[in-house]
């Protein structure tokens, strides 16, 4: 287990976190960074940090739908899966959330390629359950949802 800080991203975060995003995705770097900038001055990304490192990254859209935020965009770097970071990325949007969102929405939400193993056990770790999917909604692949109760 690997203990990172997980906070807010910055501006400061933006381009590094952009790079490994990026990087990992096959996208542009440039238009990752201005999507996380977006997301910072909504107050709606976080890192995890292990030293001055970013490990991992996760964004989120506040009352996405019916008043539910919903995570997106999680990753963890290779060299630091299966050692938490991810868990505690999920765990922290859930705190945030419980504040967030009014007292009537009592569920978060996510999800993730169907192909996506390791994100499926990831989410379940956390405490998601499953609550339906969409054929080929991710690329042609499908997705599966998730929900947490609050």
């Amino acid at each position: 287990m690997v203990k990172a800080k997980i906070s807010l991203m910055t501006k400061k975060d933006a381009k590094k976190a952009a790079g490994i995003y990026a990087r990992h995705k096959g996208l542009e770097p440039k238009k990752v960074e201005k999507y996380f900038m977006r997301h910072i001055q909504l107050g709606q990304a976080l890192v995890a940090k292990k030293g001055s490192e970013i490990a991992g990254i996760m964004t989120y859209v506040r009352r996405f739908t019916h008043s539910a935020n919903i995570g997106q965009d999680l990753l963890v770097r290779e060299e630091y899966r299966r050692k938490g970071i991810g868990k505690a990325l999920l765990l922290k949007f859930i705190s945030i959330s419980r504040k967030e969102q009014p007292k009537h929405q009592k569920l978060v939400l996510s999800s993730t390629s169907a192909d996506n193993k390791a994100s499926i056990g990831l989410h379940k770790k956390a405490g998601f359950e499953i609550i339906g999917n969409i054929k080929g909604l991710h690329y042609g692949k499908d997705e599966i949802f998730f929900g947490y109760k609050l």
